[in-house]
């Protein structure tokens, strides 16, 4: 139920309709797509032929939460129901948006600009309320609609093709070992392990003996249970706590999908905490997800939503 219906709010809706057309009219060049909002139908952008999708916005108050919020106002209006996808595919439209670099079109025209700046404005305290969120533990269950078995989050290793989205894990876990060069017996440290996808393969393939760390209750727990059940629990351990805080020496030290955690002003602490528990001639590799461009600009709905005070570092920085 909304309770915006003032003559005020419609027209301020009204407004946002008409420039969010005019926006994605301007930019979108190589393609068509749809548009219904309340009703009306819309057919923009400077391609030929039909459509390639086609959204349905529940009302023009959707083109004020687009505008005012970006690419965040959209994802939360696709999640609340607000937005239909009547024909063609989601990633169909987004992938024209995309191209046609909506963001810059918007930021090269003054005048529009400042519109989309005023809407901001005008919703800025409704925005306010709907962002105090908590982020809660949401289960399992939804990882393993989507992961592998293992339930490793960071990515997989495509060697063929055909590689399922396990073989892309495993190939991932194999390339990591053989980089780090384990030999049976080494001692291997892996900071942020998961749910300890990769111990359990350096375990059984290597013969390493291996600890893992992470400061996720839920990622120690289920590690511990995928641990026992590949007969590991001698050679595998799995702890709760801050890599900080760690006192050993290991022979290798891995860290993969971890330093996106770690703000930049501890980039230098979180490097100085593996080469303190580093054995002489040890090895250490670590995996990230990296930034190629002189910045990182942050992706609001991927911070809010997937990766919350994420950051992707330069090569130059790490």
């Amino acid at each position: 139920m909304r309770f915006f219906n003032s003559q005020a709010a419609t027209r301020r809706d009204e407004r946002a309709q008409v420039l969010l057309l005019a926006l994605i009219d301007r930019s979108v060049k190589d393609a068509r797509l749809g548009l219904e909002v309340g009703g009306q139908r819309f057919t923009v952008g400077g391609g030929s032929g039909p459509p390639v999708a086609t959204l349905r916005l529940r009302d023009a108050g959707v083109c004020t939460q687009v505008l005012a919020g970006g690419n965040l106002g959209l994802g939360e209006a696709y999640m609340d129901g607000a937005v239909e996808v009547v024909h063609g595919e989601l990633h169909e439209f987004l992938t024209a948006l995309l191209r046609g670099r909506v963001d810059r079109v918007l930021a090269a025209d003054p005048r529009l600009a400042a519109r989309a700046a005023w809407l901001r404005l005008q919703t800025a305290r409704r925005s306010k309320a709907d962002n105090v969120r908590r982020h809660y533990d949401v289960g399992d269950d939804l990882f393993e609609a989507f992961l592998d078995r293992s339930m490793t989050y960071s990515c997989g290793y495509l060697r063929e093709p055909d590689d399922t989205l396990e073989q892309m894990q495993i190939n991932k876990f194999e390339r990591i070992c053989q980089k780090l060069e384990l030999r049976p017996g080494d001692r291997l440290l892996d900071i942020g392990c998961g749910f300890g996808g990769l111990l359990i393969h350096a375990a059984r393939h290597h013969g390493v003996r291996a600890v893992g760390i992470t400061n996720s209750r839920r990622h120690c727990a289920r590690g511990q249970e995928n641990v026992a059940r590949a007969g590991l629990t001698g050679q595998v351990e799995l702890r709760q706590g801050d890599f900080n805080d760690l006192g050993e020496r290991f022979d290798r030290v891995v860290s993969v999908g971890m330093m996106e955690h770690v703000p930049r002003r501890e980039f230098g602490r979180y490097f100085a905490a593996i080469a303190r528990v580093l054995a002489p001639e040890g090895r250490g590799l670590v995996h990230t997800i990296g930034c190629s461009g002189p910045h990182n600009v942050h992706d609001p709905f991927i911070q809010k939503y997937i990766f919350p005070g994420s950051c992707q570092p330069r090569l130059s920085e790490i």
